[in-house]
This record gives structure tokens, sequence and C-alpha cells, in this order.
């Protein structure tokens, strides 16, 4: 999920948003589950027409991810002298942008009310792992509905 907020300022905004994750893989050998939450400051380029606001932004990001593992063949692995289970921590930086399309169908020319909004994003992060750095890359679409005043 994803949290946002901007302050508007005439054809720009400024903005922070904090979001967060996870997920699950399982194979023959392990399931590895990881966790992420994250958050950045954007600054946003902004055109408005009509009802409809385009939106172009970019900005910092950082991360903080947690890793998994657990050996479904834990028993074999102990014998061998390596552990059935591990979870590792990092920290990754980096930064994201995003192209958005907001709709204010009951603003009427004003600059608040509601509104419904759609995009997508892209984001690099450089985290370290043991075998050096990781370089991560996500792309997002969202959908959401806010308020603006």
């Amino acid at each position: 999920g994803v949290v946002r907020y901007q302050r508007r300022f005439d054809g720009f905004a400024l903005g922070v948003s904090a979001d967060a994750g996870g997920g699950a893989t399982t194979n023959a050998a392990r399931h590895v589950g990881e966790t992420t939450v994250g958050g950045g400051v954007s600054i946003e380029w902004r055109e408005s027409l009509g009802a409809a606001t385009f939106r172009a932004g970019a900005g910092p990001r950082v991360e903080w991810i947690e890793q998994r593992l657990q050996r479904n063949d834990a028993d074999r692995v102990t014998s061998a002298s390596y552990a059935a289970s591990d979870k590792k921590h990092a920290v990754g930086v980096g930064g994201a942008a995003s192209l958005r399309v907001s709709v204010s169908p009951l603003s009427r020319g004003r600059t608040s009310g509601p509104f419904v909004t759609g995009g997508v994003g892209a984001s690099v992060v450089g985290a370290p792992a043991t075998t050096g750095t990781v370089v991560r890359f996500a792309f997002t679409g969202d959908v959401g509905a806010g308020l603006a005043f």
C-alpha cells in the first residue's frame, strides 16, 4: 500500500510518500519471503486541462528490506552444517519517477475537492548484499482517490 501527500504550487507540487509491501516464492529447495518499507520525496510538474491534471514527477527514495529464507530440506542441510533458515536486512537508496493523471469531476474550476487518480511508476534502488551491491528495479501501477484542499 501507498500513502502520499503533496503540496501544490501553481504548475508543480512537492510531495512525500510512504509504502510497504511483501511477497514470497517457494520452490523445491526453499521458501523465500520478503518485506519492504520505503518512502521518498518528489517534485512533480503539473498541467491542467479541464477537469484533468497530468503529472510527471521524480525524486529520491529509500527502502528497508527484510528477506527470510527457510530451506525445505532442512534435515539434510543441517546435517551438512548449513543453516536451515536465515534472515537478512538492508537499507537501499535510489530514485523513482512517475506519470499520473488526476480527474476532479466536481472541481468546476476550483483547486479543492475530491479526485480520482491513476498512474505508472518506476524505481531503482541499490542495496548492500553479501555479494556486493544489488540493484533492484520496480515497476508500479496505481489507482486511488483523494481530497484536494
